[in-house]
């Protein structure tokens, strides 16, 4: 297993969500799943916004992010999704509010490495 493949599995965890595809948010607990999408189409914004990603990379996965988000069914609040996002694009995990870098540190990778994995997912 690739050391991308390895971060992307940890930030999944990191999150104690498990997978964000699209199957996965559509079962019970979709608050969480939608949360999830959310902060990871921010973060994917911040990876673009810092450099840590080219442009076409991320836009590819940001329109995948936004796919698996129309088959997501929202929360009642709204507004914690807006949260979750704004978090991301500030380079903040979700629930762990643990930064970008920090988290790459702590791994044993870089941010652009955490930002590619997660563009390929």
């Amino acid at each position: 297993m690739s050391s991308v493949s390895i971060v992307a599995m940890i930030f999944g965890l990191s999150l104690c969500v498990g997978s964000t595809s699209a199957a996965v948010a559509q079962q019970p607990g979709g608050e969480v799943d939608y949360e999830t999408l959310r902060n990871r189409l921010g973060l994917l914004r911040y990876c673009r916004d810092k450099g840590l990603i080219n442009g076409a990379t991320s836009d590819k996965a940001i329109t995948k992010v936004q796919s698996e988000l129309r088959h997501t069914r929202a929360p009642p609040d709204k507004g914690r999704g807006d949260a979750a996002e704004k978090a991301g694009q500030s380079g903040l995990f979700g629930s762990t509010r643990r930064d970008v870098v920090t988290f790459a540190t702590a791994m044993g990778t870089t941010p652009a490495e955490m930002c590619k994995g997660w563009s390929e997912e």
